[in-house]
């Protein structure tokens, strides 16, 4: 308000130019607010060559409606308009309801004093009244490369985050593949050479019957860790390609941790654990790879023999509810920190470096338990409390089983 028509006629007169529209801005919104229609005509006019999308309202109340509906990133407001809500009192609810759009003033009184106050209040910039549309256009074109310009600077940090993100869990990966081949290492080489002495000494024909015999026996102990490993790795690398392709048939699982408990009894037996074994009754057989489900179980038992104290528990439970098997171990180890069972279960990791050491182990064992479990359509569950030992319980559900 406060423009006389001579200064309306002025700025009408040199809006004639035709530019082509900028693609850079076809997707910005902005709204135009003064009481004087030929003053918000001209705006239109002059910003048409921009390409933005421009509203128009007829005073402060107007333009906060328009708000309320939709964003915009600029207002572009003449500082005394009639009603409740003038230029000022509109750039305020703007910068409160939408910080991120920009208000320009437009006044016909310009002085310094109002400039300053107006840009205190929040406006990016201050134009008088009249104005050219060279004017105008350079005003608002300053102000969206601006914002065009943080934009890109806030995308910027974004990627610059993911990067930095992306670069961090390399490394973490990094260091566990480092980890993990200095653990195949020892893996390897340890049995190796145990079975290379044991094969020359037994060779020696000085060697007693029985010390032949136990040479075979240690022989035998250590290619069967050999050969276990290998296997793990092959079983490993198939489902890392995704190309585990269970073939399922009757199994019945009490028989195969019972299998397993005497095939591995004399390492819970040397730790002097106590191994308590439950089954509900019925546990019906379950409908999966017999050689695959073995590996998960066998997997699950190692970790509660490996990870406990001497003198401890092992409790292997199995049940049915809900349309589900289940099978847990639990024992009276170690148990893990609770920022380390958000790793579990991903290739090559391990709780900590130390604990590896003193148990031996590629840390493929749960990675592998939790893809099998998978396959079958189940899921793997932990629960663990540092120094107070760990639960693994295994699920898989009877009804896609038995299909």
């Amino acid at each position: 308000m406060g423009m006389d028509s001579q200064s309306v006629a002025t700025m009408a007169a040199e809006d004639g130019r035709g530019t082509d529209p900028n693609p850079q801005f076809a997707a910005t919104r902005i709204l135009v607010a003064d009481d004087e229609r030929p003053v918000r005509d001209v705006c239109v006019r002059s910003l048409r060559g921009l390409g933005c999308k421009i509203e128009t309202a007829e005073n402060g109340e107007a333009a906060l409606a328009l708000l309320s509906r939709g964003s915009f990133d600029l207002v572009l407001t003449d500082i005394s308009m009639p009603g409740p809500l003038d230029g000022v009192g509109l750039c305020l609810e703007v910068r409160s309801r939408c910080p991120s759009t920009d208000v320009i003033i437009m006044t016909a009184y310009p002085t310094l004093e109002s400039a300053i106050a107006t840009l205190k209040k929040g406006a990016y910039d201050y134009l008088a009244k009249p104005f050219t549309p060279q004017a105008l256009e350079a005003v608002v074109s300053r102000c969206l490369e601006k914002r065009s310009l943080s934009t890109e600077l806030r995308r910027e940090k974004i990627l610059r985050r993911e990067l930095e993100a992306a670069y961090g869990e390399l490394q973490k990966l990094e260091r566990l593949k480092d980890a993990f081949l200095g653990r195949l290492h020892h893996e390897l080489r340890t049995p190796l050479a145990v079975s290379l002495m044991a094969l020359e000494i037994s060779e020696n024909e000085r060697n007693t019957p029985e010390e032949r015999k136990k040479f075979h026996g240690m022989l035998n102990a250590h290619l069967g860790k050999l050969k276990g490993i290998l296997e793990d790795l092959l079983l490993y690398s198939k489902m890392y390609a995704q190309d585990l392709r269970p073939q399922n048939s009757a199994v019945c699982v009490p028989e195969v941790i019972a299998r397993l408990a005497a095939r591995y009894s004399s390492v819970w037996k040397e730790k002097d654990l106590k191994v308590d074994i439950s089954f509900s009754d019925p546990f019906p057989p379950l409908q999966a790879d017999p050689g695959l489900l073995e590996t998960a179980l066998r997997h699950l038992l190692l970790n509660a023999i490996y990870f406990n104290h001497p003198g401890g528990s092992i409790s292997i439970r199995g049940e049915v509810s809900g349309g589900h098997a289940s099978i847990s171990f639990a024992d009276t180890g170690i148990g893990m920190p609770q920022e380390a069972l958000l790793n579990l279960g991903e290739g090559f990791y391990q709780a900590a470096e130390h604990l590896t050491r003193q148990v031996g182990g590629l840390g493929l064992g749960l990675a592998i338990v939790r893809r099998i479990a998978e396959a079958h359509g189940g899921l793997i569950t932990v629960r663990s409390e540092e120094g107070e030992g760990s639960e693994f319980t295994l699920a898989l559900p009877l009804a896609s089983a038995q299909t």
